[in-house]
C-alpha cells in the first residue's frame, strides 16, 4: 500500500520513522510530501531517498539540521523542493544534476552557506528560484 500525498502537522522529525516505520519503504508511492511549518528537529533521514517517485518535497519552516542526505539524489522525479527556514549546516549540496526535472527551489534562510553550485545551470525546467 502506498501514499499519494503525505502531510503531517505538529510533529518531530527524528520520531517520524519510529511512528511510521514503513513510511520510507521502497514500495511507497509518495509524489507529494508536505512537512512544512512543523516543529521537526534533527536531520533528514537518509531513508527518505527511497521515495524515488517524489515530485514535491516541502520541508521548510522547521528546525532541521545537518546536511541533506546524499540518498536524496535518488529522487530523480523531484520538481519542487522547499527547504528554507531551517538550520542546515555546511555548503549548499551539489545534487542538482540528479534533479533534472526540478522546477521550483526555495532555500532562503536554510542555513547552508557558500556559493551556489554552477551545476544549477543544468536545470532547464527551473521556473522559481
Amino acid at each position: 500500500m502506498g501514499f499519494y500525498q503525505v502531510g503531517i502537522s505538529g510533529s518531530q522529525c527524528e520520531q517520524l520513522i519510529r511512528i511510521y516505520p514503513g513510511l520510507f519503504g521502497e514500495h511507497n508511492y509518495s509524489p507529494s510530501f508536505a512537512l512544512e511549518s512543523n516543529f521537526f528537529s534533527g536531520s533528514i533521514p537518509p531513508e527518505m531517498g527511497r521515495l524515488i517517485n517524489m515530485e514535491v518535497l516541502y520541508l521548510r519552516s522547521n528546525n532541521l539540521t545537518g546536511q541533506l542526505p546524499v540518498a536524496l539524489i535518488n529522487m530523480t522525479k523531484l520538481k519542487t523542493l522547499w527547504i528554507g527556514s531551517n538550520n542546515f549546516t555546511g555548503k549548499i549540496p551539489n545534487y542538482f544534476p540528479s534533479w533534472k526535472e526540478l522546477q521550483m527551489l526555495e532555500m532562503q534562510a536554510s542555513g547552508f552557506e557558500g556559493p551556489i553550485p554552477s551545476t544549477l545551470s543544468v536545470l532547464s525546467n527551473m521556473k522559481y528560484l
